[in-house]
């Protein structure tokens, strides 16, 4: 079962050094306010990691006087069928990415406070609260945050965004054609120029921090298996 409160797992070794891991990033970045842990144990490859998510009270915003927009766009099932589909018939590589921490990369320009999380509480400023200087899941324009960020770098680079669906971006120039995936940190990127793909997963990792997990194996609960007269998709919710 997933705990959805940071303190009482405090004890436990392995939910603490996610907590702990997730603390220490949070410093490093400087985003200060904390509120309750989400925890999740999620797949990577073929072997579990557990990860702690610190969440803001986001409940207590208020629409129009906390936040206004907060669109993030959802990918269309058909649209993944027919990046699979072009893909295969192209044979062209298929690369997986996740961003680490994606909603953390936007900046909060508005005034946001928090009280200090449980545990981790500074005993030389108990009375102080914490203002946020940057997004955390929990709140609500967090997700249309990330989003515009993530868009915006792409279009800097010389991608298009779909006009049918906002999760897909493509990039032509020259013979270079590459097609970018993404539902909110999971990435999926292809293209018929392997160097160009290398070199722009480089350049991206050093925008955001990110994990490059190399050839497709899961996504949206999906398994991707590469055999010789194509790919074949199984359904792994097992696995979550």
């Amino acid at each position: 079962m997933i705990p959805i409160n940071a303190l009482p797992h405090l004890k436990n070794s392995m939910l603490s050094y996610a907590i702990g891991y997730g603390i220490l990033y949070l410093k490093q970045i400087k985003t200060l306010s904390l509120a309750n842990g989400f925890f999740a144990s999620k797949p990577r490859r073929y072997h579990r990691q557990n990860k702690a998510r610190l969440v803001a009270k986001g409940f207590h915003q208020w629409p129009s006087l906390d936040f206004a927009k907060t669109f993030s766009p959802v990918m269309k099932p058909t649209t993944i069928r027919v990046f699979l589909c072009l893909t295969l018939s192209k044979g062209w590589p298929l690369r997986q990415l996740d961003i680490n921490n994606a909603f953390l990369h936007d900046t909060v320009n508005d005034n946001v406070y928090m009280v200090q999380p449980p545990g981790f509480v500074n005993s030389t400023l108990l009375h102080y609260e914490c203002k946020l200087c940057k997004a955390i899941y929990g709140l609500k324009k967090a997700s249309h945050g990330w989003y515009q960020e993530l868009k915006g770098y792409l279009l800097q680079f010389g991608f298009i965004n779909s006009v049918e669906n906002a999760s897909l971006f493509l990039y032509s120039k020259g013979t270079i054609i590459g097609y970018f995936l993404v539902y909110v940190d999971d990435i999926i990127l292809t293209g018929n120029n392997s160097s160009f793909l290398e070199a722009f997963v480089h350049q991206l990792g050093h925008h955001f921090s990110l994990k490059d997990l190399g050839h497709l194996h899961h996504f949206l609960s999906v398994e991707v298996i590469p055999i010789v007269d194509g790919i074949f998709s199984l359904s792994t919710q097992a696995h979550y």
